[in-house]
């Protein structure tokens, strides 16, 4: 009898990007195959690939500008751990 594990995520990087979203990023922990989803602020990222039980890659949404909880949810449950990415606001400067 096999018993299903939670997720944890140890660290995400980068931890930041625009708020435009496409930041490709690579999320570290433990128990992470099969992950079915990734979410940042509750949005779902794209482009999800499970490297091995502690290393996924994928693709930010767009999201308000701020700090945003990263959440791996696999067979198991989950995650519960307060990683963040930070959205940062586009900047537009001023030529003149």
């Amino acid at each position: 009898v096999s018993t299903l594990v939670v997720p944890t995520i140890a660290a995400i990087a980068p931890a930041n990007g625009p708020t435009a979203g496409g930041t490709s990023i690579t999320i570290s922990g433990t128990t992470l195959t099969d992950a079915s989803s990734v979410t940042i602020g509750g949005v779902a990222a794209t482009g999800i690939t499970v490297l091995d039980d502690t290393t996924i890659t994928a693709t930010t949404p767009a999201g308000m500008a701020g700090a945003r909880i990263v959440v791996v949810t696999t067979p198991g449950g989950t995650s519960t751990d307060a990683v963040l990415f930070t959205y940062i606001p586009n900047v537009i400067l001023d030529a003149d």
